[in-house]
């Protein structure tokens, strides 16, 4: 039996379908009808709460139309009577039926609520903030006045609604203790972390490296903080920078030239205080208050920050003096507050927003929904524009046990969003403009046009177009062992912190190598990560702009109709696969990275860091064959040797594998570079050009960024 409602569909912040009513269906059929009025049952146990989280208030849409069957067959033939065309989505109900609706219904919900509707006032609701902003945008008129948390979900409104609103400058004064003494008063109190023992914490490998330099371990907990979340890489570019530049100008005020980054110049410490045991302080307390305000939960549940700074025999402070913990302190202040209005939408975690240079959030031309007209196969679809994908999130699987998307069951997949889509506003650290150094563009398909590719091969747009994604599907076909560790190895770092992350531990065997003392080794994580944040602010202002497509999109637009030899998915080898079905050498669950994909972001952010690296040390060598580091990243038991990876036998992330060990050795900093960007044709992200060109613009981007650090450090500034 289906029961069918068509009306405007009340959407919650939790709950997927509310109040139903019945409003002219055919009860002709397998269907029956219910009286007009009728509400499904349990609606208003279910909205009774969420209705006042909105105000009591739900916006009606234009006219809905809802389906509910035994089973999901009978309700989606049931749909196809009584509301005609396919439904958007269709999802079990509490009552052990199935509802088919043309709105989402289910889980996923709440990224599709509306809020408040009238005359003089609109307000919408989402899980997300950039939701509530983008759902503000499809849905009100009037000029957008505030944001604030509404329960567990946003409300964007046209007026003020609450005191929480999201637009707050951050607070100069977060240290964990309160006002707790600096180092060396008997009076000081342990340090006591925001929301201490109010649950269990999540264990996690121990951070702490035995023999770290100071520098290098402050980074390495900073790196840890940023492995326990979702690593994305613009927004880890800039935490990693405030830590280093914090650091940075807490022992600057302890030399006779270098320029503080942003803390007051007048601050500069007598020579006679010029001590390595007042630099060690200051950098470490500038430490601690960065990452506590970058990383708060993290710290909240580990203590390691706190823990570290203990260990080394100093109390937290938010004291204004001149004793070096307090100038550490306002260090990070200093430079925390630098960067509070730098576009990066720091304060509201980084959420997309518009600038002069975006004055309207980014929209997609093509879409993740197959049966768009802008979808891969739809007859508007653009083969030169970047398509979000449509990712499975395992809670559907095949035959197989492997992850896929079901289209009729929105709980089964995730659509992709441009990841920090405005970071092509974020203020540089030394480009002069995000564009700077923004390459020529990319081939596109069915122009005619003359085009000269990275190598200097001339053709035509399309015949390039086609060169390139032809040499991706050929490497995934011959992916071999080496092959798919050297794509393992660099997509998110062996440790998922990110490209930018990845080459921060390299870092530290480097400062390890080197011997280099707490000033030089802060001033090559500063030049480090100055030049990661200019190369994530440069690479995203070239995707947003050129809105590129990603082979994953272009090969099964390309070969829609065709049978293609290729990497069949996990276990299966090379095998004939219909190229619609085409994936990268990636994770099911990932397929590819939710942005554009010219430039590649790994080619730039490792070409820069190989710049500053090799400027820096004065010499490109890597592996040697004989330094050892003082980390075991692959977790084979045995200390890393400098500038290589072993992958053991049996350790592959995607499927089962290799067979045998697999070693990679680096004899340069640019030769690990080269193979960071050539790793992503191997994966299937990216094409030829977008590796080159990006290549090209991580070397601009890393000199001067080297140039613009040592103009700090030199006192040139």
């Amino acid at each position: 039996m289906c029961k069918s409602y068509k009306r405007g569909i009340k959407l919650s912040i939790r709950i997927a379908f509310l109040s139903l009513v019945l409003a002219g269906c055919d009860n002709s059929g397998p269907s029956s009808s219910v009286a007009p009025g009728e509400v499904v049952p349990g609606a208003d146990e279910r909205i009774a709460s969420d209705q006042s989280e909105i105000l009591n208030a739900i916006a009606f849409r234009t006219a809905q139309c809802a389906v509910v069957g035994d089973t999901l067959s009978s309700a989606r033939n049931g749909y196809a009577q009584q509301c005609s065309g396919t439904p958007r989505d269709c999802d079990p109900t509490e009552d052990s039926q199935w509802m088919c609706s043309n709105v989402v219904i289910g889980d996923a919900a709440p990224q599709h609520t509306l809020g408040i509707l009238s005359g003089d006032m609109c307000s919408v609701t989402a899980s997300t903030l950039g939701g509530a902003r983008q759902r503000y945008g499809e849905t009100c008129t009037l000029a957008l006045r505030d944001c604030d948390p509404v329960g567990d979900d946003w409300m964007c409104s046209s007026e003020v609604i609450g005191t929480a609103s999201p637009f707050a400058p951050i607070q100069p004064t977060f240290v964990a203790a309160g006002d707790t003494p600096a180092s060396g008063d008997d009076s000081s109190e342990s340090p006591v972390f925001p929301g201490a023992g109010d649950e269990e914490p999540l264990a996690i490998e121990s951070p702490f490296v035995e023999g770290l330099t100071i520098a290098a371990q402050w980074n390495e907990l900073a790196l840890a903080a940023v492995r326990s979340g979702s690593a994305r890489p613009t927004v880890t570019t800039w935490q990693m920078f405030v830590l280093s530049a914090a650091m940075y100008d807490a022992i600057a005020v302890y030399s006779a030239e270098s320029t503080p980054y942003a803390l007051n110049e007048t601050l500069r410490r007598p020579a006679s205080e010029h001590s390595d045991a007042n630099r060690q302080e200051a950098a470490s307390q500038a430490a601690y208050q960065a990452l506590l305000h970058l990383f708060p939960d993290f710290e909240s549940d580990q203590g390691f920050f706190g823990a570290y700074l203990d260990s080394l025999g100093y109390a937290p402070t938010a004291q204004v003096n001149d004793s070096a913990s307090s100038l550490g302190y306002q260090a990070a202040v200093a430079v925390l507050q630098a960067r509070a209005s730098d576009g990066s939408n720091s304060a509201n975690d980084f959420e997309p927003i518009t600038s002069f240079r975006y004055p309207e959030l980014y929209v997609p031309v093509n879409s993740p929904d197959p049966i768009s007209d802008v979808g891969i196969f739809g007859e508007n679809f653009d083969p030169n524009a970047w398509q979000p994908l449509r990712v499975p999130n395992g809670t559907v699987l095949n035959d197989e046990e492997l992850a896929v998307v079901d289209n009729l069951n929105i709980n089964s997949f995730g659509d992709q969003e441009f990841l920090t889509s405005h970071w092509g506003a974020v203020t540089p650290f030394a480009l002069s403009f995000a564009s700077e150094f923004r390459p020529s563009g990319p081939p596109l398909l069915n122009s005619y046009e003359p085009y000269t590719d990275a190598l200097g091969v001339e053709s035509s747009h399309d015949a390039a177009y086609r060169r390139q994604i032809d040499e991706v599907l050929d490497f995934s076909a011959t992916l071999t062992d080496t092959r798919k560790v050297i794509a393992e190895f660099w997509a998110d770092g062996p440790r998922t912190e990110s490209p930018p992350g990845h080459w921060n531990q390299i870092a530290h065997g480097v400062v390890e190598r080197d011997k280099l003392s707490l000033v030089e080794s802060t001033h090559l994580f500063f030049a480090l990560n100055g030049a990661l944040l200019d190369a994530g602010i440069a690479t995203w202002e070239t995707k947003r702009f050129y809105n590129y497509i990603r082979p994953a999109s272009a090969i099964r637009f390309l070969f829609q109709n065709e049978q293609i030899k290729a990497w069949g998915g996990p276990n299966r080898g090379t095998v004939l696969i219909p190229g619609s079905d085409w994936s990268p050498y990636q994770s099911i669950t990932f397929v590819t990275p939710p942005f554009p994909e010219f430039v590649s972001g790994h080619s730039t952010f490792s070409r820069a860091a190989a710049e500053v690296l090799t400027r820096y040390t004065g010499s490109d060598q890597f592996y040697d064959g004989v330094t050892r580091t003082l980390q075991d990243v692959n977790n084979d038991g045995e200390l890393d040797i400098l500038g290589e990876h072993i992958a053991r036998a049996g350790t592959f992330f995607i499927e089962e594998g290799p067979v045998d060990d697999v070693v990679l050795q680096w004899p340069t900093f640019r030769a690990a570079a080269d193979e960071a960007g050539k790793s992503r044709l191997y994966g299937g992200i990216h094409i030829q050009d977008g590796d080159l060109r990006g290549r090209e613009l991580g070397e601009k981007v890393g000199i001067s960024a080297f140039d613009r650090a040592m103009a700090y450090i030199n006192g040139q500034m």
